[in-house]
C-alpha cells in the first residue's frame, strides 16, 4: 500500500516536472518569437517587392539546365552499365 502510495507520488512528481520543462519551452519560444519580429515591424518605411514572374521563361531556363545535364546523366549511366556487364561477364567466367 505505501509502495503505491510512493509510486503514485513519483508519478505526479513526473509530470509536475514535464508540465514545468513544457511552459518553461513555451516561454522560450514565445519570448523568441516575439524577440525577432518585433525589428521586423519597427521599420516606418514601406519595401515593395515587387516579382516578375514569367512561366514561359521559367521553362527556357529549365530547358537549358535540363539540355546541359543529360550528357552528365548518359555518361554516368553507361559508366554503371559497363561496371555491371564486367561483373557479370567475370562472375561467368570464375
Amino acid at each position: 500500500m505505501k509502495r503505491q502510495r510512493e509510486s503514485k507520488l513519483m508519478q505526479q512528481e513526473k509530470q509536475r516536472g514535464n508540465m514545468k520543462n513544457k511552459m518553461r519551452l513555451f516561454i522560450l519560444t514565445l519570448a523568441l518569437t516575439t524577440a525577432t519580429a518585433v525589428p521586423a515591424f519597427a521599420t516606418t518605411e514601406t519595401s515593395n517587392l515587387t516579382l516578375n514572374f514569367d512561366i514561359s521563361q521559367m521553362f527556357q531556363w529549365t530547358q537549358a539546365i535540363l539540355d546541359v545535364m543529360m550528357p552528365i546523366l548518359y555518361i554516368s549511366m553507361g559508366v554503371g552499365l559497363a561496371f555491371m556487364i564486367v561483373r557479370t561477364l567475370r562472375s561467368v567466367f570464375a
